[in-house]
């Protein structure tokens, strides 16, 4: 991406109370209109409040520190080329047509890392808040095995339930996309060399850009809010292909996004507790896969070979333990 591209994609995150449905509709006049992204800053008021629908501080925020907002883009352009931080916008060719199906795509990605892992099978095993042991201990196997397979692992990096995929597949030095809960430079405070998350420096203290992506939909320097969250799991919902579900609570984000996963034709596998609960019968006849939340011996080899177009090497089928 040219510099000039670069900086008109990073001022329109430094504009106060320009919120992320202002960035789409720009987005959009600008796939017409080119120079739109160079010339609204210049727009009257009534002009910016009609076409972006924004709240009319927006372009009297703009008349009063339009100065502080072009500082403070150049400042952040030095910065990302500096680091090798990459912006990809909603219809940009790089932009990932998974996130597409959603209702409120997010408009930019800030993306560090290896962005060919958007290309490869990509897999999340997901659960619900407040997992039990056995639900993370099943979630662990099932990522590590998927690693060691080469699939990419979507997570997260700031609950248990993501925690354990991400530190299992980076014990396999296998392949991981980070979706995260809030801006890019917060969730590695400041140092993109550093792996983000505490756990997996255990394996290495780097962060790898070859075999890792860390994805955000958030400012730069966003901190973490609570509706992030659930922004962040629609997110890996929409960019895994397949998903096993260890830990579901009946009315919860996580099923929603479920259900959503299922009415796009995607494959999901639900670990079952016994007795099994009337919400994941639900799923079931919605066309999920059944699991045993105990996963015995070689169970999961045989479903994932199954699962994939090509059978797994035999010298490969390792035991798990229960």
């Amino acid at each position: 991406m040219d510099s000039g591209r670069l900086r008109q994609l990073l001022r329109l995150t430094r504009i106060p109370h320009l919120g992320a449905g202002g960035i789409r509709r720009l987005l959009d006049l600008s796939a017409r209109h080119p120079e739109v992204l160079d010339t609204f800053l210049d727009w009257d008021e009534e002009a910016i409040v009609m076409a972006l629908r924004c709240s009319p501080k927006l372009p009297q925020v703009l008349a009063m520190h339009r100065d502080r907002v072009e500082r403070g883009t150049d400042l952040l352009l030095r910065a990302v080329q500096a680091t090798g931080i990459r912006i990809v916008a909603l219809g940009d060719a790089g932009y990932p047509q998974d996130l597409l199906g959603m209702a409120a795509p997010p408009p930019l990605l800030t993306c560090y890392g290896n962005l060919d892992l958007l290309d490869r099978r990509r897999a999340a095993v997901l659960s619900s808040r407040d997992p039990g042991p056995l639900a993370l201990d099943a979630a662990r196997r099932i990522a590590e095995l998927l690693a060691e397979h080469s699939v990419v692992l979507v997570t997260g990096h700031n609950k248990p339930a993501y925690q354990v995929v991400a530190v299992a597949g980076k014990s396999q030095r296998g392949s991981c996309l980070m979706v995260l809960d809030r801006g890019l430079l917060s969730a590695f405070h400041g140092d993109l060399n550093r792996e983000p998350l505490a756990l997996s420096r255990l394996y290495s203290w780097d962060f790898d850009p070859e075999y890792q992506l860390a994805l955000s939909p958030f400012r730069l320097d966003d901190p973490w809010i609570g509706s992030n969250s659930q922004y962040r799991d629609a997110i890996i919902a929409q960019l895994c292909e397949f998903a096993v579900v260890t830990h579901l609570r009946q009315g919860g984000i996580m099923e929603r996004e479920v259900h959503r996963m299922l009415s796009q034709g995607k494959s999901v596998y639900v670990c079952l507790p016994d007795p099994e609960p009337p919400h994941l019968k639900q799923l079931l006849a919605m066309g999920a896969e059944p699991l045993p939340l105990d996963l015995e011996g070689g169970y999961l080899q045989g479903l994932f070979r199954d699962l994939f177009s090509t059978a797994l090497p035999d010298q490969r089928d390792i035991p798990l333990e229960t």
